[in-house]
């Protein structure tokens, strides 16, 4: 089965979360792939959360885990909620949620 490559990107308000300084803050965590390029998991600007973009990516084998659209799917949305997570925000402070696909069949 051809999978529908997709990715989702997320930026996040929360009005209450400041960030130290008003200085940027990089985002990691080891439960969600690995950034690929030269780009960061998730950005942290004072209020303002920018989450990259995610592919279905299983972190624990850095396989691919696209046996179907539904898994795929589950997949980017977990990666995407333990970025998240790592910045201190959960899928109530998403704001706009961005999806690419390659094939809409």
């Amino acid at each position: 089965m051809k999978s529908a490559v997709f990715t989702i990107s997320f930026i996040i308000i929360f009005m209450s979360l400041i960030a130290q300084n008003g200085q940027k803050q990089v985002i990691y965590t080891d439960k969600a792939p690995k950034p690929i390029g030269p780009y960061s998991q998730g950005i942290r600007m004072a209020n303002t959360l920018y989450v990259a973009g995610q592919i279905a990516i299983d972190p624990a084998t850095a396989k691919m885990d696209t046996a179907d659209i539904e898994t795929e799917i589950r997949r980017v949305l977990k990666n995407l909620g333990e970025v998240l997570s790592a910045g201190g925000m959960n899928y109530s402070n998403v704001i706009k949620t961005t999806i690419y696909t390659t094939d809409l069949k």
